[in-house]
């Protein structure tokens, strides 16, 4: 949701009282959501190890290329 300062209060407040009445009950115990928090949870480890190698992969590259450039110039 999006709010700004020039919006009209009367309007905006209809809005967010439309959202709350018509939709917010809509998501109330969405098993999706649910489910796809867990599996992001469970994946973490996984991911951030995969992300983590690849930072360092990086790095190593990096450094090999810097320290080959140092001797030409």
């Amino acid at each position: 949701m999006m709010s700004h300062i020039w919006a009209s209060f009367d309007p905006t407040h209809r809005s967010y009282e439309l959202i709350a009445r018509h939709v917010f009950p809509r998501w109330q115990g969405y098993t999706g959501t649910l489910a796809a928090a867990e599996r992001a949870r469970a994946m973490r480890p996984e991911l951030a190890a995969i992300h983590s190698g690849a930072a360092e992969a990086a790095t190593r590259r990096f450094a090999a290329e810097t320290a080959g450039r140092k001797g030409a110039v």
